[in-house]
């Protein structure tokens, strides 16, 4: 990894136990690894942030700071308080993603110089999958 990282991925949780290992894996897989996780604890009291500091050994940039429950909004605002990068991304602590996540967006906002990249996801549910195709697109204000 590079000393300083390009991209943060902001995590926002709250009692996701039962997912949260499979978004932190899969950040483990990024083929571009320049890019540092903040994760904002918004108050669990599950084992989140145990789960969570037990991966801070495996990522070179993890960072996580904890405050009481205030609610999803707060806890991104409370992350982008604290975002020391030039580029940034959400991914909430019951996601998970593709190995190319963190390189599609290093790449399209540092190389084509564009202020907003987004991704296309699949939405699954309990029994189903949803594959809904958000074209992945740039854009420059």
């Amino acid at each position: 990894m590079c000393e300083k990282p390009l991209l943060t991925v902001l995590m926002p949780v709250y009692n996701v136990e039962g997912y949260i290992k499979r978004g932190l894996d899969s950040l483990l897989k990024q083929k571009n690894e320049n890019f540092e996780i903040l994760v904002i604890n918004d108050g669990s009291t599950d084992k989140t942030p145990e789960i969570v500091e037990s991966y801070r050994h495996q990522f070179k940039h993890l960072k996580m700071v904890s405050q009481p429950n205030m609610g999803l909004s707060a806890a991104r605002n409370t992350g982008l308080d604290n975002v020391e990068t030039p580029y940034l991304t959400f991914l909430d602590g019951d996601d998970w993603v593709e190995p190319e996540f963190t390189n599609h967006f290093i790449k399209n906002m540092s190389k084509q110089d564009v202020d907003l990249a987004t991704s296309s996801f699949l939405l699954t549910m309990k029994e189903s999958q949803v594959r809904l195709h958000i074209k992945r697109m740039s854009l420059k204000f």
